[in-house]
C-alpha cells in the first residue's frame, strides 16, 4: 500500500491532535481504515467541505476518489507508542457488508462477517504512526467541542431522473459466457404492468439522455443492478446523499429506506452506490457545459461505464407584444378595438386576445397579426388584454374604461352674453344702461348694468325657460359689483300675476368675480311651463353710481340618477422643502361623490375633501406617494399617484 508516494510510511506524532485528509487513489479498491489499537476518530468533512455535524468513528470507508477530512487525538497515547493505520477492505469486488476479523473468512467462519479482510501484511498494511512527546502546548479545539457551519438544504427539486448501473455478460462460447463483460451505466424503464425497473444500459457514444437545465435543481436516482459497489463521480457539481432503498428488479422497490451515514453529511461528489439499491443524491446546477459521470473504478470507467451530460440555459421563449387601438374606452358604450400582436417584429398569426376585468371578450389574430373585438366596458377601470400562442410567453396590454361624459343642459340661452345681448332684457324705472362687454369671468364678455340714479323698479331678466314642476335645479352665476352691494335672483311666473316658481337667492357680491351657488326645488305650478322667468332683481341694493358684471349664468336639473365618478383632473406632484405643507388636490365627476385620501396605499384618517393638505413635511416623507378614491353608490375610481418631494432647508 503506497501512502503520499511511499510504501507502508511511518509518521512521527507528537501528543498532540491531528488533522489528517485522506483521498482514495486506488484504481478499483475499496478502503475500510482502522486503528490497529481500536482507538476513534472524528470525520469532520468530506469531498465537498465540511459535514453537517461532526462524525466519532472507529472504521472509515472510502470508495475510489472519495476524501474525509479527520481528526486524530493522540493526546492520551503513550510516548513510543506505535499504533499501525489498517485497512480492512476486502482484496476483491466490494459489495457492501462487515468485514471479519483478521485473519478470518466467511467460509471458514461462517458468520465472522460479509468477507475477509485485506492481507495484514500487505494490502491490509496502511501506514503507521509513531507517538512522540509533545514539544509544544496543543491550543486545537478538541474534536468533541467543534461546531461546524450548518449545510443548507437544496430547494424542492425540478426533476427526478432514474439511472442505472448495468452489467453486461459475454455471448461468446469462446469466453464461456463469463461475466460481466463490461460495465455501462444508462437509464431505467419500468413495467407497464408491475412497475419494476429494467436497467437500459448505454454506450459512451450513445445519444445524450441526461440534459439538464440551468439553475435547476435535480434528484438523480441511481439504480445499481449489479453484483458490485461503484464509487459513482459527476464532474462539475457538488451534491446531497438524499437517502438510499433497496429495490428488487423483479418486483419493484420492496425495501426500506436508510438516511446517509454520518460520513456523508456533508457536500460531496462522490458516493458509493450499492448493489440492490437505489443511490439518492440532488444537486443543484450552475455552470452550464459538457460533461460527464462515471463510475470510479478506473477498470469500469475506461470500459464504457461513463456517460456524457450537459447543463444547459433553458431556451429562451419569445414573448408576444400586444397593442390596442384606442387605449380607452366608455363604459357601457362598444367600442370596435384593433388588438395587434407581434413577437416583436413579426406579425404573430392565430394567437388568442383574451379580455378580462370590467370587459369580456375574446379573438383571434389573422395573418398580419391584428383582430377587432368589441368591448362593451361595464365599469371605470382597467381592462386587461391577454395574447396566448403556442411557442410564446403570454403578451398583456391594458385599456381604460372611462365614464361616459355627463350631459347637463343649461337652460338659459347666451348664458355668458358671448353673443351679445339677445335674449336678456333689461328694465329700470330710474336711469341705467345695461351693455356687454369686458371683463368677463369666462370667454370675452359680461352684462354690465351702471346706474346713475336708482329706480323702484330694477332688472335683468330672461323670458320663456322651460321648467318641470317639483324637480330640484341648480343655479350658479359669477358677479360683482363696484361697491360690493348685493343682488337678488328670482324665478317667476313671466306674467300676470307673477307667481313665485321656487327660487330667491340673495348673493352677498363682493367688489371681485365670484361664483354663487344654490340649488331649489320648483313650486307654483302643476305641469310643466315655459313660461319661466329669471330675474336678477337689484332693488333695494343698487345705488347711484353702482355698476354690476354678470357672467357665466347656469340654471341646470340636479340629476337623479347616479352617475359613475371619473375623474378630469389628477392630482400632481408637490415639492416643499421641511417644516411646509403640501396639498393635492383632485377634480371629479360624477354625482353623490366621496373621497378618501390614501399616502403610500394607506388611508388618511379625516381625508375624505377633494383636496388634502399634508401636515407640516419632514424628510422622511420624501417619495411619499398621495392619491385618492374617489366614490358613490355607482362605483369608484382611483387618481394617478402623485409623489411628494421633500428637500431640507437650506441654510
Amino acid at each position: 500500500m503506497m501512502v503520499n508516494g511511499r510504501t507502508w510510511p511511518y509518521l512521527n506524532v507528537e501528543q498532540k491532535q491531528y488533522r489528517l485528509r485522506f483521498l482514495n487513489g486506488d484504481n478499483s479498491r475499496f478502503l475500510i481504515l482502522q486503528m490497529d489499537n481500536g482507538m476513534n476518530f472524528t470525520q469532520i468533512g468530506a469531498e465537498g467541505g465540511f459535514l453537517a455535524s461532526p462524525a466519532m468513528l472507529n472504521r472509515l470507508l472510502l470508495g475510489g476518489a472519495e476524501r474525509a477530512d479527520v481528526i486524530v487525538n493522540f493526546t492520551n497515547i503513550p510516548v513510543g507508542t506505535n499504533i499501525t493505520l489498517q485497512n480492512v477492505g476486502p482484496d476483491e469486488p466490494f459489495g457492501g457488508g462487515v468485514p471479519c476479523p483478521i485473519g478470518q473468512d466467511p467460509i471458514t467462519n461462517p458468520g465472522c462477517g460479509d468477507f475477509a479482510p485485506a492481507n495484514p501484511a500487505t494490502t491490509g498494511r496502511v501506514m503507521q504512526f509513531r507517538v512522540v512527546a509533545a514539544t509544544t502546548p496543543d491550543t486545537s479545539t478538541p474534536a468533541d467541542q467543534i461546531t461546524l457551519p450548518p449545510i443548507v438544504p437544496l430547494g424542492a427539486e425540478n426533476k427526478v431522473r432514474n439511472l442505472s448501473l448495468n452489467e453486461e455478460c459475454s455471448n461468446s462460447s469462446l469466453t464461456g459466457f463469463q461475466c460481466p463483460k463490461a460495465a455501462l451505466l444508462g437509464t431505467v424503464m419500468f413495467n407497464a404492468t408491475t412497475g419494476a425497473p429494467m436497467g437500459m444500459p448505454m454506450m459512451w457514444g450513445d445519444a445524450v439522455t441526461e440534459n439538464v437545465t440551468l439553475g435547476d435543481t435535480e434528484i438523480w436516482d441511481i439504480y445499481d443492478f449489479t453484483v458490485d459497489a461503484h464509487p459513482i463521480h459527476l464532474h462539475q457539481v457538488m451534491f446531497q446523499v438524499v437517502n438510499r432503498e433497496v429495490f428488487d428488479p423483479a418486483f419493484g422497490v420492496v425495501g426500506t429506506i436508510t438516511l446517509p451515514e454520518p460520513g456523508e453529511t456533508g457536500w460531496k461528489d462522490t458516493v458509493i452506490a450499492y448493489p440492490g439499491q437505489i443511490t439518492r443524491i440532488k444537486a443543484r446546477w450552475d455552470i452550464a457545459g459538457l460533461y460527464v459521470w462515471h463510475c470510479h473504478i478506473l477498470e469500469h470507467e475506461e470500459n464504457e461505464m461513463m456517460r456524457p451530460y450537459t447543463v444547459s440555459a433553458p431556451p429562451v421563449v419569445p414573448k408576444l407584444n400586444i397593442t390596442a387601438t384606442p387605449t380607452t374606452v366608455t363604459v357601457g358604450v362598444p367600442t370596435n378595438v384593433n388588438f395587434t400582436v407581434t413577437d416583436g417584429v413579426t406579425p404573430v398569426s392565430n394567437a388568442a386576445v383574451t379580455l378580462s376585468g370590467n370587459a369580456t371578450g375574446t379573438g383571434t389574430t389573422n395573418v398580419n397579426g391584428n383582430v377587432v373585438i368589441s368591448v362593451n366596458a361595464t365599469a371605470q377601470g382597467t381592462i386587461t388584454s391577454t395574447a396566448t400562442s403556442t411557442g410564446y410567453t403570454d403578451g398583456t396590454t391594458t385599456l381604460s374604461a372611462i365614464a361616459p361624459p355627463v350631459t347637463i343642459q343649461n337652460l338659459i340661452k347666451n348664458p355668458g352674453f358671448e353673443s351679445g345681448k339677445t335674449p336678456w332684457l333689461f328694465y329700470t324705472n330710474g336711469v341705467g344702461t345695461f351693455n356687454v362687454w369686458p371683463p368677463a369671468y369666462a370667454g370675452n364678455n359680461s352684462a354690465r348694468l351702471a346706474f346713475s340714479t336708482a329706480g323702484t323698479n330694477m332688472q335683468l331678466y330672461q323670458q320663456g325657460v322651460a321648467l318641470e314642476p317639483n324637480t330640484r335645479y341648480q343655479l350658479s352665476f359669477a358677479a360683482y359689483s363696484n361697491t360690493g352691494h348685493d343682488i337678488r335672483v328670482r324665478l317667476l311666473k313671466q306674467v300676470t300675476p307673477y307667481t313665485p316658481y321656487g327660487l330667491d337667492y340673495t348673493a352677498n357680491l363682493g367688489t371681485s368675480w365670484a361664483v354663487f351657488t344654490t340649488q331649489f326645488t320648483t313650486s307654483g305650478f302643476a305641469s310643466n311651463v315655459t313660461d319661466g322667468r329669471l330675474q336678477f332683481w337689484l332693488v333695494p341694493f343698487a345705488k347711484a353710481g353702482d355698476t354690476y358684471y354678470i357672467d357665466n349664468v347656469r340654471l341646470e336639473k340636479v340629476s337623479t340618477t347616479p352617475v359613475l365618478p371619473g375623474i378630469v383632473t389628477h392630482p400632481a406632484g408637490q415639492t416643499v422643502v421641511t417644516g411646509q405643507t403640501a396639498t393635492f388636490s383632485v377634480v371629479a365627476t360624477g354625482t353623490s361623490l366621496s373621497y378618501q385620501w390614501q399616502k403610500n396605499g394607506t388611508d388618511i384618517a379625516g381625508a375624505t375633501g377633494a383636496s388634502y393638505t399634508t401636515p407640516p413635511a419632514t424628510l422622511a416623507d420624501n417619495g411619499s406617494v398621495f392619491r385618492v378614491n374617489v366614490t358613490n353608490s355607482v362605483g369608484s375610481i382611483i387618481s394617478n399617484g402623485a409623489v411628494l418631494t421633500v428637500l431640507p432647508v437650506t441654510p
